[in-house]
């Protein structure tokens, strides 16, 4: 329920995205007790990861739903800060608009006409 957002360029600054579960063991602590200045330990990642480089070249196609879109977002980001003139397709899926995690900002990235094409359903 809780992904990373943020860019390897964020240094020391780690961006979660929470999605909060009513029966979860830790996403209500995050929306409900956690302030900012608490000190959290992390670990991880649990199961596999993936890492894309901008060496590694493309063009690449992102598909996500929902919270799902949250790695995919700091892969956009991390592009974004690099320069990179890969070009990369991100197909977001949400039940609502409301529902489009990071809305502005992707739109924003799509607006920048460089290479980055977002595709909402």
């Amino acid at each position: 329920s809780y992904s990373i957002a943020s860019a390897p360029e964020a240094g020391a600054a780690v961006e979660l995205a929470i999605e909060r579960l009513d029966d979860g063991e830790v996403s209500p602590f995050f929306h409900d007790v956690a302030a900012v200045g608490d000190e959290i330990e992390l670990r991880g990642p649990l199961g596999g990861h993936f890492i894309w480089e901008e060496s590694d070249g493309g063009p690449i196609l992102l598909i996500g739903g929902g919270s799902g879109v949250v790695p995919l977002m700091a892969m956009a980001r991390h592009r974004t800060l690099r320069n990179a003139a890969v070009p990369v397709a991100l197909v977001f899926s949400a039940r609502v608009w409301d529902e489009v995690i990071f809305r502005d900002e992707l739109i924003g990235l799509d607006d920048r006409l460089d290479g980055f094409s977002l595709v909402l359903t």
